[in-house]
């Protein structure tokens, strides 16, 4: 790894940080590069994609590291590592504009060799060229995942189909065998593979029909309070499965979680009036990181306060930031 030592801008205020060392290990990859296993890449076009290490020598390393932890001290290691990537020649460009469109994992900091450390995964676009055709970004998505490229509609449409399909273990249906050679629809049998399952047991309503009644709630009841619940929101997914989750709210916006559990920014949003279907994130290209988050700005665009544009974004995304923020 290349070392230089520069300080944080914010070092001269604080009493016992003596200094400040960054290292980084990684490279441009250019658009649809396929990146290294292990090596998370977030966007098809040209980037400077490693990992980055801010360290501290402080007097009290406990208060450094806790520092790092904070918002502030995020800022100051991301500006540190940002300086170094433009002063050794590693990326080009506006420095505050690479600090807005930084794309970057969950940090780790840790006390090591008696210095606070601070360590990211870390994106930085770098693609000045023009946006890529059709036929370019079929060819380019083939390159950089081997399949072939499908539409937000399609993904969206085979992580519903999945939502909805019985979710029955092999395990579970050995179990079964034996039972009935209907042991599918057989009443018994249905409700022994939704007692496994943790689901509702299905029940007759008294109208003729068949359907899950919630313990302790009459059959047609009104629906309970939804958590997360707004004005102008209704949830769309089934409660309990964090990953699948989608909202609508009255206009006809929709935000979605995008399924990956352990996800930093796991919600975008697509527009009604958006006749490409794009994928609509935050003002640096990521996604939101709550719910709220995503509420929130659909109703400051609803509102004039923020706006969707498609100006500096992929071929399949939307930015939802304030008018200063697209210039």
């Amino acid at each position: 790894m290349p070392v230089t030592q520069i300080a944080l801008h914010t070092t001269p205020k604080r009493p016992g940080h003596h200094d400040t060392q960054v290292k980084v290990e990684g490279r441009i990859y250019d658009r649809w590069e396929p990146t290294p296993e292990g090596v998370e890449r977030g966007t098809w076009g040209r980037a400077w994609i490693g990992v980055a290490e801010v360290s501290v020598r402080a007097d009290d390393l406990e208060a450094a590291a806790t520092h790092l932890r904070t918002r502030k001290g995020e800022d100051e290691a991301q500006d540190a590592l940002i300086a170094h990537l433009l002063n050794t020649g590693a990326i080009q460009g506006d420095r505050a504009k690479i600090g807005r469109d930084l794309w970057c994992c969950e940090p780790k900091v840790t006390i090591e060799d008696g210095r606070a450390v601070y360590r990211q995964e870390v994106e930085v676009p770098q693609d000045f060229g023009p946006e890529p055709t059709r036929e370019e970004e079929a060819a380019g998505w083939l390159r950089l995942t081997g399949k072939p490229l499908k539409t937000f509609a399609d993904v969206m449409a085979e992580a519903e189909e999945r939502v909805r399909a019985p979710l029955v273990p092999a395990e579970l249906l050995q179990e079964c065998e034996g039972r009935s050679s209907s042991y599918a629809t057989a009443e018994v049998h249905r409700d022994h593979v939704r007692r496994r399952l943790g689901l509702p047991a299905v029940h007759d309503l008294g109208n003729g029909e068949t359907g899950v009644v919630v313990v302790g709630v009459p059959a047609h009841a009104a629906a309970p309070a939804q958590r997360g619940a707004r004005p102008g929101w209704a949830r769309l997914s089934p409660p309990g499965n964090k990953c699948a989750t989608h909202w609508r709210h009255e206009s006809g916006w929709e935000v979605r979680h995008c399924g990956h559990p352990t996800a930093n920014y796991p919600y975008s949003a697509t527009d009604p009036n958006d006749p490409e279907d794009r994928v609509c994130v935050t003002h640096n290209g990521k996604g939101f990181k709550t719910l709220a988050v995503a509420f929130d700005a659909i109703e400051g665009v609803l509102a004039g306060r923020l706006i969707a544009t498609n100006e500096r974004c992929g071929a399949r995304t939307r930015r939802i930031c304030t008018p200063e923020q697209v210039a």
